[in-house]
């Protein structure tokens, strides 16, 4: 059974009966209860959460990624990349899922192209390091990949509208990566030639 709380759970003075609020699990003082709930809220000019654009062209940056494997339907078993990227000066983002399977690699070479990275048909190629250092293929880090997209709006059945990539354009130019700030913290503390042993 847990200790009765003896101090006030904010300024830590002794318990005194005629001066505390109780609640069930600690004891606050009447200076510090009435503080708490009388204390004035700051303005922060919070804006409500944006969760789509209008329809459009838009400029995409990766920022995170997940990897997993398909579990159900004719692309069980196959590698599934969740990427979230920002919808460049809009406050939102969209999630893309690029799935490797013969009949949705389409869309993966689609992004592919739009972001700039040039593979010969038939060379090998991952957005996993270990993978692609492993078996010679080309690796292509995704984080801070940037493309030009056409979004359109897709809405839910609750009522909630999200955005959704229509088409990677790929004869818009090419964007130059966005150095993320782990990226740019990790190329500033690798070693130097200097601190390499031979």
């Amino acid at each position: 059974m847990p200790q009765k709380p003896t101090a006030c759970e904010f300024c830590f003075q002794p318990k005194n009966p005629i001066c505390w609020s109780q609640r069930l699990d600690a004891w606050t003082c009447l200076t510090c209860h009435l503080t708490q709930r009388t204390a004035m809220p700051e303005y922060t000019d919070s804006k409500e959460p944006k969760f789509y654009v209008p329809p459009g062209r838009y400029i995409l940056c990766v920022t995170e990624y997940a990897v997993k494997y398909r579990q159900t339907g004719k692309t069980a078993g196959s590698q599934e990349f969740e990427v979230k990227m920002e919808i460049e000066g809009q406050g939102c983002a969209i999630n893309e899922y690029f799935i490797l399977h013969s009949s949705t690699i389409w869309r993966v070479e689609a992004f592919i192209r739009a972001a700039g990275i040039v593979l010969k048909k038939g060379q090998g190629w991952s957005f996993i390091k270990n993978e692609g250092l492993d078996k010679g293929w080309q690796w292509t880090d995704l984080i801070g990949l940037r493309v030009h997209a056409q979004l359109i709006q897709d809405p839910q059945p609750n009522g909630r509208i999200y955005n959704k990539v229509s088409v990677y354009y790929s004869d818009k130019g090419f964007l130059p990566k966005r150095v993320m700030a782990e990226q740019a913290e990790s190329a500033e503390n690798a070693p130097s030639e200097e601190d390499i042993p031979f």
